[in-house]
């Protein structure tokens, strides 16, 4: 049947085309050629009008469509995500351990990783840390109150508490240090907490947590493959 025509290919490549296979059909009809199209009819065919003259078809056994999806879907990037191992074993421990308290906030055990080892002893880096931070805060008195309003906020919002002089067991510190920022439009003033500073064991708290999946969404914006 008549059809419109997609391509036209140069015999230079009939070798690459052809595998080879053929099917002779009856004597006067042309033949089928396997081809990397399909199967495809050459030869002579007869006419009542006339007489026999030279025919060429390539009728494809398959959907050019189809045959294009399958392209694309190999050269697209797998949609399932293989997991870490690493990163089930945290949202396991998040499912087991978080719970939420009158205020409807969330309480979540930090996620130690397996057979971590201790962090040591991190007081007399953070005292030092903190003393340094309060020199730099006499020094700089705008700085030191936006501080200290920070802090406020933070004990009136309960995201921290004072603890009491008389544990002293399983405590760890972390240090932290005050960011003025006039430009920023949200948020000028902020304390930074260092996790990634080490023990007296040389690891730090970071080194000792898993980090878990990530849970943004990826953009061109964020992302880099």
């Amino acid at each position: 049947m008549p059809g419109p025509i997609d391509m036209l290919l140069g015999v230079e490549i009939y070798k690459q085309i052809f595998n080879g296979r053929k099917f002779s059909l009856s004597e006067g009809f042309p033949s089928a050629y396997a081809s990397i199209f399909g199967w495809v009819l050459m030869g002579r065919a007869p006419s009542k009008s006339y007489g026999s003259h030279q025919a060429v078809s390539m009728p494809c056994t398959v959907d050019l469509n189809s045959i294009l999806t399958k392209f694309w879907e190999v050269e697209e990037v797998p949609t399932k995500v293989i997991q870490d191992p690493d990163d089930l074993l945290c949202e396991k421990h998040f499912v087991e351990t978080h719970s939420r308290d009158s205020f409807d906030r969330f309480i979540v055990r930090l996620p130690f990783k397996p057979g971590y080892l201790l962090l040591g002893s991190t007081f007399d880096s953070a005292l030092k840390r903190f003393c340094g931070l309060e020199r730099k805060l006499s020094k700089d008195s705008r700085l030191k109150e936006l501080y200290m309003e920070f802090m406020r906020d933070y004990l009136n919002a309960g995201h921290m508490r004072p603890i009491s002089p008389n544990v002293t067991s399983n405590r760890h510190y972390i240090p932290h240090h005050g960011m003025l920022k006039d430009s920023s439009s949200t948020t000028t003033r902020r304390a930074v907490f260092e996790p990634s500073a080490p023990g007296s064991s040389g690891v730090s708290l970071n080194q000792l947590l898993m980090a878990g999946p990530k849970l943004q969404q990826c953009t061109s914006a964020t992302c880099n493959i």
